[in-house]
């Protein structure tokens, strides 16, 4: 915390329920991080590990999809920007 706003390590609880735990400037995600999907959405229990920038995925990552969906179980490890996946990745599929 500097100035009475959240920088360096931390753990970051969000109103829907989700939850980050890592690095933060400027009260930003910002850095190594891992980001759980809380929330009651099609995401909840999804969990993102990985580079964050301006509170937004950004550079290598990992994207677990926990979610009870149809892509449960798949996981991406590629390179991210603005929260979208750009660049090498691969996308790992759960056999059925």
């Amino acid at each position: 915390m500097r100035d009475g706003i959240p920088d360096g390590y931390g753990v970051w609880y969000f109103d829907n329920g989700s939850r980050y735990e890592g690095e933060s400037r400027s009260n930003q995600l910002a850095g190594y991080g891992v980001f759980h999907h809380l929330s009651d959405n099609q995401w909840k229990g999804d969990r993102y590990e990985g580079q964050f920038r301006d509170s937004m995925f950004d550079g290598y990552g990992v994207y677990y999809n926990l979610a009870e969906n149809d892509n449960k179980g798949d996981r991406y490890e590629g390179q991210y920007r603005d929260d979208m996946r750009e660049g090498y990745g691969v996308h790992h599929f759960l056999a059925n």
